[in-house]
């Protein structure tokens, strides 16, 4: 995933979707090279993230509980001792983003997806990835 400044579209790096969650979510203050941008917009199609320069600050995604789904029906590897049955399996792995907090000194925001504001878009109700692994 590439990251650029809005409007000269200037390359400001690269960066994986697991920080992507953790940093550069849709409306977050995003720290490239010690400076603050704003993420105003996420394009996974593409993929590309649009900033924009932003005062300092800090925000904080507040996500729901991961969810799994293991896939019993096709097992990797399964060893049975006695009563017990340890099996490796495939599994998905659902994380979601439905808000962030952010703060500037002494004062705290609160903000909800769907969001729209001050150039920064994001139209659906939660910022959501899935990816596979396995578990025993």
């Amino acid at each position: 995933m590439s990251l650029k400044v809005a409007g000269d579209e200037i390359p400001r790096g690269q960066i994986w979707y697991d920080q992507l969650m953790r940093e550069a979510y849709p409306g977050a203050v995003y720290y490239y090279a010690t400076q603050p941008h704003r993420v105003c917009y996420v394009d996974l199609r593409n993929p590309k993230v649009i900033l924009k320069k932003e005062k300092y600050c800090t925000t904080k995604a507040i996500s729901v509980p991961s969810v799994a789904f293991p896939n019993f029906s096709r097992p990797i590897q399964v060893l049975k001792r006695g009563n017990m049955i340890l099996a490796e399996v495939e599994l998905q792995i659902k994380t979601i983003i439905q808000r962030f907090t952010g703060k500037r000194g002494p004062s705290e925001i609160r903000r909800m997806y769907p969001i729209k504001e001050d150039k920064t878009t994001f139209h659906q109700s939660s910022f959501t990835r899935f990816f596979f692994t396995t578990s025993v």
